[in-house]
Parts: structure tokens; C-alpha cells; sequence
């Protein structure tokens, strides 16, 4: 996500291609929902484990989500929509980072 976050940034400064920017983003969106599909084929050992997979799978859907749109504002090249994905990916890292410890 991160990866994809600061790509997106640096089209917004006109620091980088779009082509170069798609590839990137494109890469990131696929690592996180590689991640989301790791992910899901674990089978939790207990009920809390299930809760705690149900809930912590939506955060990764989010990420997912958050990934995909700004790979889809950085292909259109349009800022607002770029700034929106910003906004909806610092989300979505705030929420898997919540996980993280």
C-alpha cells in the first residue's frame, strides 16, 4: 500500500510517468490482494480465530479496495480521484496497522 501511496503522490507533483506510475500501483494492488488470497486459505484452529479472520478480512478487503481505485484514478489520470485514493489507502494502512501489534 505504501508503495502504491507514494506512486500515486508523485503523479499528483508530475514527478513520474503514468505508465511508469500504473506499473507500480498495478504491482502493489496485486501484493496486497495476493496477501487478502493468502490470507483466506488459512483455516483458523477455533472460534475466536474465525472472528478474528472475519474482521481482520475486511481490513484487507479495504486494502484491497483502497489499492484498486487508485490504481483506476492513477490510469485515468485524474487528481481528484488520485486524492480521494490517497485518503481512502492512509485509511486502510491505519486500520491494518492497528493489527500489527
Amino acid at each position: 500500500m505504501a508503495t502504491a501511496q507514494l506512486m500515486a503522490d508523485e503523479v499528483l507533483r508530475g514527478r513520474t510517468t503514468l505508465a511508469y506510475a500504473d506499473t507500480v500501483v498495478t504491482d502493489a494492488e496485486n501484493d496486497v490482494s495476493a496477501v487478502q488470497t493468502a490470507f483466506d486459505t488459512r483455516q483458523p484452529p477455533d472460534a475466536t480465530s474465525i472472528t478474528l479472520r472475519d474482521e481482520f478480512d475486511n481490513v484487507l478487503q479495504d486494502a484491497v479496495t483502497a489499492a484498486q481505485d487508485l490504481r483506476i484514478a492513477v490510469r485515468r489520470d485524474d487528481a481528484h480521484a488520485i486524492r480521494d485514493g490517497l485518503d481512502e489507502a492512509a485509511k486502510a494502512v491505519a486500520q491494518l496497522q492497528r493489527y500489527s501489534r
